[in-house]
């Protein structure tokens, strides 16, 4: 049990080590000078987190240990909260809840006061942990033996590697100095065979040191061997940094060096963060080292500079001693002759009996045997040996029933064989794992990036979550701020952490759509596990609470963060398990609902025990769960993050305001919520309030929500009150305010231009705003960085002085106008927008000149681009000359590293010269969408542009074919991948270029079709072009069609579309009417190679297309919103390859074959369709 307590103080030292360090770089504990306070405090507590490790590998303490640790647990807490009275300028604990509550509260607001305090207290606090140090040393580091300092560097589960007496025995050499490289793919086991080697020659040499990315170690033999100098562990850290090229470490972000110099283990703290200092900190080296017989471990070395590599060797083979060894690992296959050493070591896989033997380690299972003769062979097979596979899918497996390890064929569990190379994704996943907490950018601290990784270990693999989730719980996890945890989530992004679940197109540079859902990367939710420490973070699901039985060795009320994944099907999360016996420590709790807005329940229990569970609880999460009671038990919690949002809730407890501390709240789409309690007003910490879809509340008051001086962000989206609080403007700290989709809202109070610290002012769809606040000149939102009115309907104008936001990044939307203050001259000063810029109404700029001062084509960190002009009678001639909107657009020429253009409702028959002129302005152009150019005859020549992959053209009702101009002189659309023509009611061809050809003497020329033509395109869509003919040219890599409406030309014969797209996979048609059941449609049943057929609202259809029999190689038919189909034809029994049969919303269809259930391997689903039987 003290090993899993010490491990649980671990993590809990290492979250407080971190939140003292930020606090310390703070500029408000900065002005209170306690910054030299906590460094103290942070240097402390980083050897006993060293202690921590160390004890929690030791299998027995004695008792003076056990009582260090229960000492460490109360002091860790009391510096925990006095970290947040600093942080927060809050009351002592002892002071809350008195009588003079409010008396102390203002006393303690006077900086000069909480500065006394807090520096007292803090100085209290770092003479104890100072105190604790050096009982780790005397109690969980002996004098005797270093050696269980080295536990602490050694891992719990070691197997294999049966040359490690080989290499070992190869240290005993007669050479200088000689290096022996350890190569290998990350994850192979590198690192840890090298600390085991270091550990185990404690008694051959006189001095080793261990150096690795963020940290070092160093022990002397005797202390007489050094004779007084300190071992250069930080000159070895920095050198090494240079010669891999690893980025300049802050020094308020570079560990610290606990190095054992003598028998007292006095910590050896250098910096060293310039590389104009390499030769100065050799020189130290070879004081330090000179004569003496050393070991010298570098771990991840992929030599960058050999010539800085060659010079550290010059003088390590000077200053060592005979016999002195440097081992280094590394991933360089190459490194032999980078660094002219012995012959590279390569650690063979592991066999399969030690492969099992560490996924039971990991995955829980020690009571089954070793030689199980039914354990799943499976899952050793796609590791192929290698260590951290074996891991990653011990973690994987850990949460499944027992059972499923026992049999043969896992796939029947729905735990499918891993697409790819399972060693090389985990590899992967262990270089994205570096890259984020070692080598990223030194203003995101690598503790806090650990932290956050860490903190995914809680979310399954296949958990869906939009990006303010992740960010806020963060925030509230981490102690950081809302934009630190933003930052951390677009470092990881750039390295592939997250995935969106419906990607939008890679092509499209558009801002990513509201309220987008991303899912974690293969496997890395177990590879998190495996980073974090096992025993504090912990996930189950319905089918593994068998495993808290079987787990023997580890206390699961140690679990300091606990994930549940609750299922509609299941019987809700047993809360009993958290009240029964002992109280756990949790410190998070999430219940994961399914990805859907389906809701899940708990099977709460009114149990006085609640309230000593959940007293260390800071961050709740329940979304999409319906609850009882369950929010009774925080009352005495600390808590800062609480999420009930998507629950059925009513209203809030008046309890809800003993959460003095709370950072966040999230009660979005609460669709039952009716009301808040008075004491709502006592959250004066509250820094987020998330209100979004709570529709019920549009009639309620929100005068409190002005009392919540330091809110930060705001969120009423989609709630329907008429207007906003003017108590809006008291919130002089706000930086987010959304009201997205408030549709009835028309003005916002003119005291919202008082919020001079917005950053973010988001009102799009509110289609009922006519105009937003006029602010004075010495009242400008100088910090707006986004100010969004896409699809505003009723807003006329800008407000004026947009030029003068000096912040302002993201304008997704500017409507035109000439009028001074709110002209295109505004835009001019707002050289950094970025994202997409709609320019809309655009035919009220009569003057070029106005137009072109937006200087739109200096702008080169636009990613999209919409001109609109507002023309609704085709009809009747514009008042401005004929060339006005031509000329309005060449001024509005963009710049040539846009990626996305969208033209709406232009008036000219030609297009802008940057748009048609050969070779294309916009060359790094991805997407183009020409909608409503009524009058346009021609197309711009597209084909030359060589990174384009998504053409939309729409409501051109003057062009009449896809001629060679839309190809250009040499075009081929290399790079297209979707092509959309819709509304086209006059386009009769689609023709290919025809180049001239000499023969081999240059006599004569003949026409051949040009070559390589749309090799990419795959997603081909057609709406409303009645007179269009299929290409005779055949596009073989069309895989998917789309047909929406009349094109009766393109599927009149059976050869046209098979002529065009022989090998389409997918054919969806929709809204049809020339669709029947004796219609001939030939051309949809000459798609032999067809394996996807959807058919939806299709009126005329009353029963299935006997055409569909020829379709040899369907395998999906899909019958939606077919309102006169009756019945289904006896032949769908013929059709073999069908495996999936789906009908929805098909109100008349009454029966189906005989033995269609029966038929094998078919599986079939009706939904919406009431008389079928």
């Amino acid at each position: 049990m003290e090993t899993s307590k010490a491990a649980a103080l671990a993590a809990d030292v290492r979250r407080l080590k971190t939140k003292a360090a930020c606090l310390a770089k703070n500029r408000s504990t900065q002005r209170l000078c306690l910054s030299y306070k906590l460094s103290c405090l942070v240097n402390s507590l980083w050897i006993i987190q060293w202690a921590c490790e160390a004890a929690e590998k030791q299998p027995e303490h004695e008792k003076n240990v056990e009582m260090w640790l229960n000492n460490l647990e109360e002091a860790v807490l009391g510096a925990d909260d006095l970290l947040d009275m600093i942080k927060f300028g809050q009351l002592p604990r002892g002071l809350r809840g008195s009588v003079t509550h409010a008396a102390c509260e203002l006393f303690y607001s006077i900086p000069p006061v909480l500065n006394f305090a807090a520096g007292c207290r803090l100085k209290k606090a770092v003479r104890k942990f100072e105190g604790m140090a050096n009982e780790a040393k005397a109690r969980v580091f002996s004098k005797e033996d270093s050696s269980q300092f080295d536990a602490a560097l050694l891992p719990t589960i070691f197997y294999g590697r049966e040359n490690k007496e080989e290499i070992i025995g190869s240290l005993n050499h007669g050479e200088r100095v000689a290096v022996i490289p350890i190569v290998g793919m990350a994850g192979t086991g590198k690192s840890t065979f090298a600390r085991y080697i270091y550990s185990d020659q404690r008694r051959n040499f006189d001095v080793r040191m261990l150096v690795g990315r963020n940290f070092s170690n160093g022990a002397a033999a005797h202390p007489r061997v050094i004779r007084g100098r300190p071992l250069p562990l930080s000159e070895l850290s920095a050198a090494r940094g240079l010669i891999v090229r690893e980025e300049e470490q802050d020094e308020s972000q570079l560990p610290l060096d606990f190095a054992v110099t003598d028998r007292e283990g006095h910590p050896s703290l250098r910096r060293f963060d310039n590389a104009d200092r390499f030769e100065s900190a050799l020189k130290r080296i070879q004081q330090s080292l000179d004569g003496v017989r050393f070991l010298l471990v570098l771990l991840d070395v992929n030599v960058a500079r050999p010539n800085l590599w060659e010079r550290l060797m010059q003088v390590l083979r000077k200053a060592g001693g005979n016999g002195s060894t440097v081992i280094l690992t590394t991933t360089d296959t190459d490194i032999e002759s980078t660094t002219q050493s012995r012959p590279s070591c390569s650690l063979p896989s592991l066999t399969r009996e030690e492969s099992w033997r560490l996924f039971k380690e990991h995955a829980s299972l020690h009571h089954l045997p070793d030689k199980h003769h039914f354990w799943n062979p499976w899952i050793i097979e796609e590791c192929h040996g290698h260590p951290l596979s074996v891991i990653i899918m011990a973690k994987k497996m850990r949460c499944r029933p027992v059972r499923e390890y026992l049999l043969p064929d896992l796939s029947q569990f729905g735990a499918p064989r891993v697409s790819q190379d399972l060693p090389r994704l985990s590899s992967d996943l262990k270089r994205m794992y570096d890259k984020l907490t070692y080598d990223h950018e030194r203003s995101l601290v690598s503790e806090k990036l650990h932290n956050c990784f860490t903190f995914l270990s809680l979310f399954p693999e296949d958990h869906h979550f939009c990006r303010e989730e992740i960010v806020d719980l963060w925030a509230a996890e981490n102690s950081m701020s809302l934009e630190e945890a933003d930052g951390c989530f677009e470092a990881f992004m750039r390295e592939g952490a997250f995935v969106l679940c419906e990607p939008q197109d890679e092509h499209d540079h558009e801002s990513t759509p509201r309220g987008a859902a991303y899912k974690l990367r293969d496997l890395l939710p177990y590879f998190a596990q495996h980073v974090s420490s096992r025993k504090v973070y912990l996930t189950l699901s319905p089918g593994s609470f068998d495993l808290l039985q079987h787990d023997q060795d580890d206390d699961p009320r140690i679990c300091q963060h606990l994930s549940f994944i609750c299922e509609p099907e299941s019987s809700g999360f047993p809360m009993d398990l958290l009240f029964q016996g002992p109280p756990w420590r949790l410190r998070t709790l999430l219940l994961l609902g399914p990805s859907t807005n389906e809701k899940c329940w708990v099977r709460d229990i009114d149990d006085g025990n609640k309230s000593k569970t959940f007293r260390f609880l800071r961050v709740l999460h329940v979304r999409g769960i319906t609850f009882r009671d369950l929010l009774s038990g925080v009352k005495q919690a600390n808590l800062v993050y609480l999420n009930v949002s998507r629950s059925d809730i009513e209203e809030l407890p008046d309890s809800i305001g003993t959460l003095s501390n709370i950072k966040i709240l999230k009660l979005s789409h609460c669709e039952k919520l009716r009301r808040f309690p008075e004491t709502i007003r006592g959250l004066r910490r509250l820094e987020k309030l998330d209100l979004e879809g709570c529709l019920l509340l549009a009639e309620q008051s929100f005068n409190w929500v002005g009392k919540l001086s330091r809110l930060e962000y705001l969120n009423l989206s989609q709630i329907g009150f008429k207007s906003l609080i003017s108590s809006i403007g008291n919130l002089r700290g706000l930086k987010t305010l959304i009201l997205a989709y408030c549709r009835r809202i028309q003005r916002l109070p003119k005291s919202t231009s008082k919020l001079l610290h917005l950053e973010k002012l988001d009102l799009e769809g509110c289609h009922f705003l006519e105009e937003l606040p006029e602010s004075k000149p010495e009242s400008v939102m100088k910090n707006l960085k986004l100010l969004n009115t896409l699809h505003c309907a009723s807003l006329s104008r800008m407000p004026s002085g947009v030029g003068r936001l000096p912040s302002l990044k993201s304008l997704p939307r500017y409507i035109a106008s000439e009028e001074l203050g709110r002209s295109f001259m505004e835009l001019q000063p707002l050289k950094d927008l970025q994202g997409e810029l709609w320019l809309d109404k655009l035919n009220k700029i009569e003057d070029p000149e106005v137009a072109r001062q937006a200087m739109i084509e200096k702008k080169d960190k636009l990613q999209a681009l919409t001109l609109r002009w507002e023309q609704h009678n085709w009809d009747v001639e514009e008042n401005a000359p004929v060339d006005t909107v031509k000329q309005v657009a060449e001024a509005l020429q963009p710049n040539p590293n846009l990626r996305s253009l969208k033209l709406i409702l232009y008036t000219q028959e030609k297009l802008p010269s940057w748009m048609t002129k050969e070779p294309l302005h916009l060359k790094s152009l991805l997407r183009i969408r020409l909608f409503t150019l009524k009058k346009c005859k021609s197309l711009p020549p597209l084909g030359g542009l060589p990174h384009l992959k998504v053409v939309e053209i729409s409501g051109m009702d003057a062009v009449v074919e896809l001629d060679g101009s839309f190809y250009g002189q040499i075009g081929t659309f290399p790079s297209l991948e979707r092509l959309a023509l819709s509304q086209m009611p006059n386009l009769k061809r689609w023709s290919m270029p025809e180049d001239d050809v000499a023969d081999g003497n240059n006599t004569y020329h003949r026409k051949q079709v040009r070559k390589n033509l749309f090799p990419r395109l795959a997603h081909v869509t057609f709406m409303q072009c009645p007179k269009l003919k299929p290409p005779h040219r055949p596009l073989p890599s069309i895989t998917t069609l789309t047909i929406w409406l009349d094109n009766e030309m393109l599927y009149r014969s059976a050869a046209g579309l098979k002529s065009m797209a022989s090998h389409v996979k997918k054919l969806s048609v929709f809204s049809c009417q020339d669709l029947w059941a004796s219609s001939t449609c030939d051309g949809f049943w000459g798609l032999t190679s067809l394996e996807e057929l959807e058919i939806s609202a299709c009126d005329n259809l009353t029963c299935m297309p006997e055409g569909i029999k020829q379709l040899t190689s369907l395998q999906n038919l899909k019958i939606i919103c077919c309102r006169s189909m009756n019945s289904l034809p006896e032949w769908l029994n013929d059709l073999t390859s069908l495996r999936l049969l789906s009908f929805s919303a098909c109100p008349v269809l009454r029966s189906r074959p005989r033995g269609l259930k029966r038929s094998r391997g078919l599986q079939v689903t009706v939904e919406g369709c009431p008389l079928l039987k």
